[in-house]
């Protein structure tokens, strides 16, 4: 068994560790316009004692260059973008642990 971290590189991922590492992109960028990395995440998660979930916005990117929050940028929901919830949803649905990063330039609601 080992740790899948979802937004890591490939090279992180393989560095040398104490603790194998399965690295698996569950979703492209911060708006996940698709599932089509979500069985690779879910079959990582499920041969793993523990999933760490990066969800959430790119701080310090602006609209051009894929972000989706900050200066001139206001946005109408406090939640996640595009399908990372339904990644999470199915992340949580292996029933292998899961902690979530929540990478955000302002405060989220529970």
């Amino acid at each position: 068994m080992g740790i899948t971290s979802l937004l890591s590189s490939d090279d992180e991922a393989s560095a040398d560790t104490a603790v194998p590492v399965r690295y698996a992109r569950g979703c492209s960028g911060v708006w996940c316009a698709d599932d089509s990395g979500f069985a690779a995440a879910t079959a990582a998660a499920s041969s793993s004692d523990v999933v760490i979930a990066c969800l959430g916005l790119n701080p310090g990117t602006n609209a051009p260059t894929g972000g989706a929050e900050g200066e001139m940028m206001d946005r109408t929901s406090l939640g996640l973008l595009g399908m990372q919830e339904d990644l999470l949803k199915a992340l949580v649905a292996t029933g292998t642990p899961v902690i979530v990063v929540l990478l955000n330039v302002r405060v989220h609601p529970p």
